[in-house]
């Protein structure tokens, strides 16, 4: 694959470019004019490797030599309609995961995203952590579901960076039988949703995430997946109820009475406590 071209060359000729030329079937190039041109019946849209189990969806596109993914992502971004991508069994490749996510991280549509494959690499950790660090990101719901690797620590960690600034997502599934998070990961994930160090910490903490993992409840007998727990219990207040009810857990005697009254003030509970904490 050559190197990756600048977003002005795709701007330029999306309009004019030949689909079938960039396309490995009429069918694939009519999923691409479906998404430059907003198709309305377009909300979802399933890529894949393997055409042998479509059971006769029209939303797919197989992915065969000759597919320019580079033109897939960049018209799945700038879509406005798709609202749900599955993607089954990802690219072999690193730059065609890279080309594919490139694009898919402009989106400001897409609200579901479920990822199902036989391997998912540091290639598609390193994508999703671009896409979830945006801050164009509207993705509520991702869905993680490998065959062969377990969801690791080291996965744990690098999303729970991701998510740091994150306002959009709500849902981070993966399944309990690729689940292999160990007292590291679930500590990842309990500082994401509050970090402890410092009120204006537990402030800046994520107060969106509602779920981590199969459920609402993670079977664990690390203590960490039960702070994790507790703290998306939290999470399924409002933003502002959840922030306060972190900041009393852990500073119990701090009267937040004066802060309760709007937004601008809550802003200043971390500003007053940080006074008393120098």
């Amino acid at each position: 694959m050559n190197a990756l071209r600048p977003i002005s060359y795709y701007d330029e000729r999306a309009e004019t470019v030949d689909l079938t030329e960039i396309t490995s079937s009429d069918k694939n190039a009519d999923i691409l004019r479906m998404l430059r041109d907003n198709y309305p019946d377009l909300a979802w849209l399933s890529i894949r490797r393997h055409d042998d189990e479509v059971f006769g969806l029209v939303n797919y596109f197989v992915v065969r030599e000759g597919d320019d993914l580079r033109w897939l992502g960049y018209f799945i971004g700038r879509n406005k309609v798709l609202r749900r991508l599955y993607i089954y069994d990802m690219p072999e490749y690193r730059e065609q995961i890279t080309a594919l996510f490139i694009g898919i991280e402009r989106s400001r549509s897409i609200q579901n995203l479920d990822i199902c494959g036989h391997y998912l690499g540091e290639s598609v950790l390193s994508s999703l952590s671009a896409m979830l660090g945006s801050e164009s990101c509207s993705l509520i719901s991702l869905s993680l579901l490998s065959f062969r690797n377990s969801f690791s620590d080291d996965m744990a960690v690098a999303l729970a960076d991701a998510l740091k600034g994150n306002k959009s997502l709500k849902i981070l599934y993966f399944s309990s039988a690729s689940n292999n998070l160990t007292s590291v990961g679930w500590s990842a994930f309990s500082k994401l949703l509050c970090d402890t160090s410092s009120v204006s910490n537990i402030y800046a903490s994520n107060h969106t995430l509602q779920t981590i993992g199969y459920g609402s409840y993670n079977p664990s007998n690390y203590p960490q997946a039960r702070d994790v727990e507790q703290l998306l219990a939290l999470n399924r207040l409002t933003d502002k109820h959840a922030a306060i009810q972190k900041i009393l857990k852990y500073h119990p005697d701090l009267d937040v009475g004066p802060f309760l009254r709007d937004e601008w003030e809550l802003k200043l509970l971390p500003l007053v406590m940080s006074w008393f904490e120098i």
